[in-house]
C-alpha cells in the first residue's frame, strides 16, 4: 500500500467520523435559528448597501483588510497521526504523492469561503460602479492566487527548506492588503487585471528558489499542526454534542461567578445538582459561548435599524444557548454517572430543569444588557425582562420535553 492509498483511506475514515457529528450539529432546531439569523443579516446588509453611492477610502481599506484575511482561512489537512513520525518517515519520496493529495483535498472548503466572500463584497462594488461580472472575477481570482501562494509556502515549510513563520505570513498578508486596496481603487479599469500578476510572480519565485532544494520532511511539525487543526474542528462540534476526541477544558474556579453558582445550587442542594451546577459555571464550554453570543447581540443591536429585529435575534440566541446547555448538562451527567445513579430519576430531572432554568435566566439578562448597550435606547430595557422570561418558557415547554425524551431512550 503506497502513501496515496493510505491518504484516501484516511479521508474516508475522517469524513465518516465528521458526518456523524455534523448530523447532530445541524439538527432541525439549529437550522431554524440559522435560517432566521441569516435572513436578518441579509435584510440589514441589503438596506445598508442601498445607502452606498461612492466607495470612500476608509471603506476601501476595510474591505481590503477583510478580503486579504480570507485566503488564510483553512490550512492543509494532512490527516497525519502521531505514529506517522515513524511509519511514514521510511517511505521517503513516496510521501510526495500523499502530500500532493492532501493539498488538493484542502482546496474544497477555502474555495467555498472565497466564493462566498466575493459574493458578499460584489454588491458593494456593483452599487458604486455598476454591475460588471469582471469585477467579481478579479476579486475571486486574487483570493485564489494568494491561497495558492500560501499552500506552496506550506508545502516547502513541510519539506524543511522554507521557514514559514508568522513574519513571512504577515508579509504576505500586507502584500495582499495592498493588492486588494489597489484592485478596489481601479476595479472598473480593464488593466486592473495586472494586479493578479503579483501573487503569480511570488509563486513562481517560491517554486524556482525552493523547488530543487534537497529536503527531509518535518513529520513532527506536520503532525503537531494537524492535531491542532483537528482539535479546532472538534471544539466546534463539542458546542453541540459530546466529542470524546476533544481535549476537555479543565474545571477552574472563577471567583467572580461564585454568586451565580450559589444561585444555581440553591439552599439545600443534592450532590447531583451541585456537580451539574459546577460543570456549567466552572468549565469554559458554555461560558465562552455565552460571551461570544453577547458580542453578537451587541453588534446586531448596534447596526440594526429596527428594534424588533433585536428582540427576534436575541430570542433565537437564547434558544441556541438552551440547545448548548442541554448538551453540557447531559455531558455532566455522563461524566458523573456514578453520582447521578445515586439520585432518583425524578429528582435528577428536577435538578437538571432547575439548573437549566436559572442558567437561562442569567444568560437572558446578559444578552439583554449587551443589547441595551448596542441599542442605546430606552426600549432596549424591555429585553432585560423579556429574554429571561422567554428562557423560562423555552425551558419549561421545550427543554423539559427534550430531557424527558432522552430519559425514555435510556
Amino acid at each position: 500500500m503506497n502513501s496515496a492509498t493510505i491518504f484516501e483511506a484516511r479521508v474516508r475514515k475522517y469524513q465518516k467520523k465528521s458526518m456523524k457529528y455534523i448530523r447532530y450539529m445541524l439538527n432541525d432546531h439549529f437550522l431554524i435559528v440559522l435560517f432566521f439569523l441569516f435572513g436578518f443579516i441579509m435584510v440589514q446588509y441589503s438596506n445598508w448597501i442601498q445607502t452606498i453611492r461612492v466607495l470612500e477610502w476608509p471603506l476601501l481599506g476595510l474591505l481590503a483588510v477583510l478580503l486579504a484575511s480570507v485566503p488564510f482561512f483553512g490550512g492543509v489537512a494532512t490527516l497525519l497521526e502521531p505514529a506517522d513520525g515513524i511509519f511514514l518517515s521510511v517511505v521517503g519520496q513516496d510521501f510526495k504523492a500523499y502530500l500532493q493529495k492532501a493539498i488538493r483535498r484542502s482546496w474544497a472548503l477555502p474555495l467555498l469561503v472565497m466564493l462566498a466572500s466575493s459574493g458578499i463584497v460584489f454588491p458593494i462594488v456593483a452599487q458604486a460602479f455598476g454591475t460588471n461580472m469582471s469585477m467579481f472575477t478579479k476579486i475571486f481570482l486574487l483570493q485564489v492566487l494568494f491561497k495558492d501562494l500560501l499552500f506552496r509556502c506550506t508545502k516547502y515549510a513541510y519539506r524543511g527548506v522554507l521557514h514559514f513563520t508568522w513574519i513571512e505570513k504577515l508579509g504576505i498578508y500586507l502584500i495582499a492588503v495592498a493588492n486588494f486596496f489597489g484592485m478596489f481603487l481601479w476595479i472598473s479599469e480593464g488593466w486592473s487585471f495586472v494586479l493578479l500578476v503579483i501573487p503569480i510572480l511570488l509563486s513562481i519565485f517560491i517554486e524556482y528558489y525552493y523547488g530543487k532544494a534537497a529536503f527531509v520532511y518535518r513529520f513532527d511539525s506536520m503532525i503537531e499542526l494537524e492535531l491542532e487543526r483537528q482539535q479546532r474542528i472538534y471544539r466546534l462540534y463539542a458546542l453541540f454534542v459530546d466529542v470524546p476526541m476533544v481535549h476537555k477544558p479543565q474545571a477552574q474556579r472563577r471567583s467572580y461567578l461564585d454568586a451565580v453558582l450559589k444561585v444555581l445550587v440553591g439552599k439545600n442542594p443534592s450532590g447531583h445538582r451541585y456537580l451539574v451546577s459546577r460543570t456549567v459555571v466552572r468549565t469554559s464550554q458554555y461560558m465562552s459561548l455565552l460571551l461570544q453570543l453577547a458580542v453578537v447581540s451587541f453588534v446586531v443591536a448596534l447596526f440594526s435599524q429596527e428594534y424588533y429585529w433585536n428582540f427576534i435575534v436575541n430570542a433565537l440566541l437564547v434558544m441556541l444557548l438552551g440547545f448548548q446547555l442541554v448538551g453540557v448538562i447531559q455531558s455532566a451527567n455522563t461524566q458523573n454517572s456514578h453520582f447521578s445513579s445515586l439520585a432518583d430519576n425524578n429528582a435528577r430531572l428536577q435538578d437538571n430543569l432547575s439548573v437549566l432554568m436559572w442558567t437561562m435566566v442569567a444568560s437572558g439578562i446578559v444578552l439583554g444588557i449587551s443589547s441595551v448597550m448596542g441599542m442605546r435606547e430606552v426600549i432596549g430595557l424591555v429585553g432585560i425582562i423579556f429574554y429571561p422570561v422567554f428562557g423560562i418558557l423555552f425551558t419549561q415547554f421545550y427543554l423539559r420535553y427534550r430531557l424527558l425524551k432522552k430519559r425514555r431512550k435510556i
